[in-house]
């Protein structure tokens, strides 16, 4: 699969805590997330919140989910 890049990547540091990212304006249909030494849980929304009943994504395997553009 080939991936086209938009916009900047951000990097989370994994802290066994919930972090949360900056905002970001949705510029694609695919959001792609890589853990990187330990699985992460992940949660979408406007003040989110990540729980071991979120999505998980298990270290080194990417993991890609689809996006919409709200208006």
């Amino acid at each position: 699969m080939a991936h086209r890049t938009v916009g900047a990547g951000v990097s989370i540091a994994l802290t066994g805590t919930a972090t949360t990212s900056a905002a970001f304006k949705v510029q694609s249909n695919v959001l792609r997330i890589v853990a990187s030494g330990a699985d992460a849980y992940v949660a979408i929304g406007t003040d989110p919140v990540a729980t071991t009943t979120d999505f998980i994504v298990s270290s080194g395997e990417p993991e890609s989910l689809a996006m919409l553009k709200m208006s």
